[in-house]
């Protein structure tokens, strides 16, 4: 779920190229249920704090960012917990052939 305004993300856009659409596809993304709540509101987990991640982590609830550390593939935005998801951690299709691997540069 976006928790910013399109003219947040278009001004983004203007100093980063691409990030709408990398926000686009990142808030789309089709990611697990939590196991303990059941809850859709969840989010893939990324360790590494670097300018686009931060930005993208601010637009969207898709994705949590660690600065260190990896506990789990997933995390509920609803109970606050870590998880991997019912693949065993697999890594998901992040739309257009694309995948999110861990430690990825979030492009």
């Amino acid at each position: 779920m976006l928790k910013v305004d399109q003219e947040w993300i278009d001004r983004v856009d203007a100093q980063r190229a691409g990030f709408r659409e990398t926000v686009e596809r990142w808030d789309a993304a089709d990611l697990p249920p939590c196991p303990s709540c059941d809850s859709h509101d969840t989010a893939r987990v990324s360790a590494g704090l670097v300018g686009r991640s931060i930005h993208l982590a601010a637009a969207t609830t898709k994705i949590r960012l660690l600065p260190n550390g990896h506990p789990a593939d997933y995390y509920c935005n609803q109970c606050k917990s870590y998880f991997n998801g019912p693949d065993g951690g697999q890594v998901k299709d992040m739309g257009q052939g694309r995948h999110a691997q861990i430690g990825e540069p979030l492009t």
